[in-house]
């Protein structure tokens, strides 16, 4: 499973990063090793896939659409929508459980 990474924080600790020099391949500057980055990359705080698309919750409109049904509108985007899928199709934010459900 993936996981996302705060990229802020990634470069923060890259920033404090004491990485090893090699001045006789590379004429004195910092050479970022593999393993020295691979444990950062490793160590680095994640965030939910909540915290990345969002979180939203449909609200009825109005009107239905006579060959589908209700139609929805994403609190989070605006796009309107047939049903009440998981996910908004536009925008990617996971939607709250309706109360009235």
């Amino acid at each position: 499973m993936p996981r996302y990474i705060d990229a802020d924080a990634l470069k923060d600790e890259l920033e404090l990063a004491d990485f090893e020099t090699d001045s006789r391949m590379f004429g004195g500057q910092t050479v970022l090793f593999k393993d020295s980055v691979f444990k950062i990359v490793d160590s680095a705080p994640t965030v939910s896939p909540d915290e990345v698309r969002g979180v939203g919750k449909w609200i009825q409109l109005d009107y239905t659409d006579e060959a589908y049904g209700i139609v929805y509108k994403c609190a989070k985007c605006g796009c309107s929508e047939i049903g009440e899928p998981n996910y908004c199709p536009n925008c990617g934010a996971k939607m709250e459980v309706s109360e009235d459900a």
